[in-house]
């Protein structure tokens, strides 16, 4: 199907800066020699093609080597036949297994590109109505074969629906994710740990764009994951939700074992004492109707 050309705009997470953006009528493709000295840092795109760097990436490091600087995965978002496609492979609707597939590429090295297999996990949000369709947005999050996230970004796309075999880009964002080590697995330097002690914990947004004449709202980076060890401070377990006084749950648990048998000890015991009462009265009352 046809897509209409669109800009695409998306935030730094450091600075507050601003990336300049491939000219979408000069360029569809966008190579990371345009920007030599943000390739290892920051994701670029173009288009609809967004080239995610390697350097914060789990997935690009392995156990016999290190990712180079400049090695980056390239992910081709279209539509087609009323579906969402990356490189190709059709996200949503989604099919099971989750997997698409990422080229990996790099810009100091002869080498053929690489086709890598990820996990993904979305999560669509409705946005503001508009006159030209439904209008909701689509965050992607990559994973690695061992459910850890593969990148820390995450990726925002807006979708229009103007009927039901209609379906089109309307804006892509980059919003950056919490990465500190202890949120992956990849060796950091000491600027890049820096760096991202200073981005974990914030949240961007991004003004919205004039797409053919209509404003299609602006989208709002969503709060961060946060860090793999404060996992347990997010997310309570069940049981304290179920139970919000479990301290109380927890030591009546303890002794229920010695109360339940005291307690039937003694309803037994007062039942087998009233039976006994009961029983000698009777007995004398007969003795006195008979003597």
């Amino acid at each position: 199907m046809r897509l209409s050309t669109i800009s695409v705009l998306f935030p730094w997470g450091v600075g507050g800066a601003t990336t300049p953006i491939a000219s979408v009528e000069s360029s569809s493709t966008l190579h990371p020699s345009d920007y030599p000295d943000a390739r290892s840092l920051f994701p670029l795109a173009s288009g609809h093609e967004i080239h995610l760097p390697c350097v914060r990436s789990a997935i690009c490091v392995d156990a016999t080597h290190r990712s180079r600087p400049d090695d980056f995965l390239a992910l081709t978002l279209s539509t087609e036949n009323n579906a969402l496609m990356v490189n190709k492979g059709a996200i949503l609707p989604a099919r099971h297994p989750l997997r698409l597939t990422a080229i990996k590429h790099s810009a100091s090295n002869a080498t053929q590109p690489e086709k890598l297999s990820l996990r993904y996990g979305m999560n669509i949000l409705p946005m503001q109505p508009s006159p030209s369709g439904l209008q909701f947005r689509l965050d992607l999050m990559l994973f690695d074969q061992f459910g850890l996230p593969a990148d820390t970004n995450i990726i925002s796309i807006g979708l229009s629906q103007a009927s039901p075999d209609h379906l089109r880009i309307t804006m892509i964002t980059i919003n950056p994710g919490p990465t500190t080590p202890n949120c992956h697995p990849t060796d950091m330097s000491t600027e890049d740990t820096a760096t991202a002690h200073g981005s974990c914990g914030t949240s961007q947004s991004a003004p919205g764009r004039n797409v053919e004449g209509r404003l299609h709202g602006s989208f709002t980076t969503p709060r961060p994951t946060g860090c793999e060890s404060h996992a347990p401070d997010r997310y309570p377990s069940s049981r304290a939700a179920r139970y919000p006084g479990i301290p109380i749950v927890e030591f009546v648990r303890f002794i229920y074992p010695v109360i339940l048998p005291f307690l039937l000890g003694v309803v037994a015991g007062g039942a087998a004492c009233v039976a006994l009462v009961l029983l000698c009265r009777s007995a004398a009352y007969w003795l006195v109707f008979l003597t």
